[in-house]
């Protein structure tokens, strides 16, 4: 009988439970991704959530008429954590084709207006001047997932906040084309050097502040960049007009002709 050809060697035995051993991994390595990302979604808005809460008791104990205000805004934030918490299983699935973009009419002007609602506190809290510039484009709709879209240009303003060195940073939104609508977030910070831009959206890459620090998982940006290709958009970030960071967001008013597996138009 002829020698045995390595390519005619029978199975090893020990192949099946190593492949199964290398899924099992993989399967506690997405596990983990996961819950970073949940980790980081999370924590910014709780921290939000917290100084709006010491805001309300500083205005209890003085007895302001605002009070009552200030509690309905912190219900319309609850609000809004508890679905992003939802959304975040969404993420999770992105990449697999199993994300869910529910699509409805929305104006980008009460996009850019939940977005400032939500980041005030946060502003205050960092002595930075929060404002926005819409403009005659506030009423342009695009037809979106409202929460997605919400939380792209959200933690884009997270970002600025954090990395903007004290700056004042302005949301802006508008017709970028004719079929085409953007969002961008602009702060006068160091910015981010141009060799570096493209990989800042990865997963688990972060910006540096001015202290030299390193801050969060870095999954917004990896996060905002999903979801914009989830709308068959794009994102990009340059240098400011007179220096520090732009990111723009770039949507598609309407969805294609035929849209992709886990689309609802």
């Amino acid at each position: 009988m002829p020698p045995l050809m390595p390519h005619d060697a029978p199975p090893c035995p020990e192949a099946e439970p190593c492949a199964r051993l290398r899924e099992a991994r993989e399967a506690l390595r997405a596990r983990d991704d996961f819950l970073s990302t949940a980790a980081h979604e999370l924590r910014s808005p709780l921290n939000a959530l917290g100084l709006q809460l010491t805001l309300l008791e500083r205005l209890a104990v003085a007895g302001d008429p605002r009070l009552l205000d200030e509690i309905e805004r912190a219900r319309r934030n609850v609000s809004r954590y508890v679905r992003r918490a939802t959304m975040l299983l969404d993420v999770s699935r992105i990449n697999s084709g199993q994300v869910q973009v529910h699509r409805l009419p929305l104006k980008v002007g009460d996009v850019v207006n939940a977005v400032m609602d939500t980041h005030a506190d946060e502003a205050r809290f960092h002595h930075v001047r929060l404002s926005s510039r819409v403009d005659d484009d506030a009423d342009l709709v695009g037809c979106w997932d409202p929460q997605m879209v919400e939380q792209m240009v959200s933690n884009l303003v997270s970002n600025a906040l954090r990395y903007g060195a004290g700056s004042p940073v302005v949301v802006s939104a508008g017709l970028q084309a004719p079929d085409r609508a953007f969002f961008r977030v602009t702060d006068g910070g160091p910015g981010i050097p141009e060799a570096e831009r493209a990989r800042m959206f990865q997963r688990f890459e972060r910006a540096v502040s001015q202290s030299g620090h390193r801050s969060g998982f870095g999954l917004g940006l990896w996060i905002v960049a999903q979801l914009a290709a989830a709308h068959h958009g794009s994102v990009m970030v340059d240098e400011a007009p007179g220096g520090g960071c732009a990111t723009t967001i770039v949507l598609p008013l309407q969805p294609p002709e035929h849209p992709s597996t886990g689309e609802s138009k």
